[in-house]
């Protein structure tokens, strides 16, 4: 079954970053190879069938230069998703901002590498999967980093919709089903994003009523990485 007027629902904005900033998280993602770059995995831990990425976390890192790169991208995502958001109309009868009151956050930012004939998160999923981990995600934000001609795309099986990455253009969608997605290799060379979530800051709350320190292994290790 296909889902009709799905693609409504994925909200896809170009120029949302300018090259020359995307360019420049790329450069600083290669200088950084040796030292701070991870390989990608999901809440089951490294599995290359299922998710094959590099990784650099940008937030809460200590960092000046990144600390700056992140206020920029969350004020362009925030600004972009209230867009999304307001599309759909009726906001006399229904105020879907809403999701961004409560005390809502990004946990982190990191830039994702795909390499060319290589990387590829095939494992057909949703960003809250209703575990513990991820239930307090609201909405996806992606941002391409670069143009990606053949391969690389992002795409919703249960609709057909495939995205093809352009540099600066931000993709952004509610984090449960039924938006299941995947990510196609890159054929005709490496592909960059950045990517986070809006995220209900209640979650906090119930590892803090459960006894576990803000700075405990579970969240911690959440907070660097897991998808």
């Amino acid at each position: 079954m296909k889902l009709e007027y799905f693609k409504d629902t994925i909200g896809i904005y170009p120029g949302a970053l300018d090259q020359s900033f995307c360019n420049e998280m790329i450069e600083e993602f290669h200088r950084q190879q040796e030292g701070d770059v991870y390989e990608g995995f999901t809440l089951g831990g490294k599995n290359y069938r299922s998710k094959r990425t590099y990784e650099l976390n940008l937030k809460n890192t200590g960092n000046e230069l990144y600390d700056g790169w992140v206020k920029t991208i969350e004020d362009s995502a925030i600004r972009l998703n209230k867009r999304y958001l307001k599309k759909f109309g009726h906001l006399d009868k229904f105020n879907p901002l809403e999701v961004h009151g409560g005390g809502v956050y990004y946990p982190l930012w990191k830039i994702q590498q795909y390499k060319k004939n290589e990387g590829h998160y095939h494992a057909w999923h949703t960003e809250q999967n209703y575990s513990r981990d991820t239930a307090q995600r609201l909405m996806v934000s992606m941002f391409y980093l670069n143009d990606v001609p053949k391969g690389g795309e992002t795409c919703f099986p249960l609709s057909d919709i495939k995205v093809t990455p352009e540099a600066g253009t931000l993709v952004t969608w509610p984090a449960g089903w039924p938006w299941v997605h995947n990510a196609e290799v890159p054929r005709s060379n490496d592909k960059y994003i950045i990517t986070s979530w809006i995220c209900a800051n209640w979650w906090y709350d119930l590892e803090l009523k459960d006894g576990v320190n803000e700075n405990g292994d579970k969240q911690l290790n959440w907070q660097y990485g897991r998808d």
